[in-house]
């Protein structure tokens, strides 16, 4: 409910009152890694680079085995150091399929097709409900064979 609150706010463009409730929701549930995610992602939208970095940092101190989280940060590091990131992340959480979209993205972007397909398909065999992972997956087969 915090969630679509300050989804609802942010459409209006009432940033300051969606700020407010995601951070009232952080204070009440601080242990809820969605809340945590999109607090981030909220930031990121609105050119705060300073203060997601800064939520993130304490975002994984609360919700250190949060896959999701953890893929955020890999995507939110720079190019050249996105990779030992995400080592980082697969030692703290070791079958999130999010952290292995998150790795499969990176070779994927750094044109190294088998790695990323190797990535991709354990992010799918991992859970096979995650819709996000068969996406890109589908994606990523798709580009390559154009």
């Amino acid at each position: 409910m915090w969630l679509e609150a300050a989804r609802f706010e942010e459409r209006q463009e009432a940033f300051t009152r969606a700020r407010t409730l995601l951070e009232k929701a952080r204070l009440k549930m601080n242990k809820n890694a969605d809340i945590w995610l999109e607090s981030i992602r909220f930031e990121l939208k609105c050119d705060n680079e300073k203060i997601a970095h800064h939520l993130l940092a304490r975002a994984l101190q609360e919700c250190p085995s949060s896959g999701r989280l953890w893929a955020q940060a890999v995507a939110m590091e720079p190019a050249a150091s996105r990779m030992p990131k995400a080592t980082d992340a697969v030692k703290h959480v070791k079958d999130d399929s999010s952290i292995f979209i998150a790795i499969g993205k990176i070779f994927w972007v750094e044109k190294k097709p088998t790695k990323a397909r190797k990535f991709l398909s354990e992010a799918v065999r991992l859970d096979k409900d995650n819709g996000d992972a068969w996406l890109h997956l589908y994606h990523f087969e798709k580009e390559s064979k154009n």
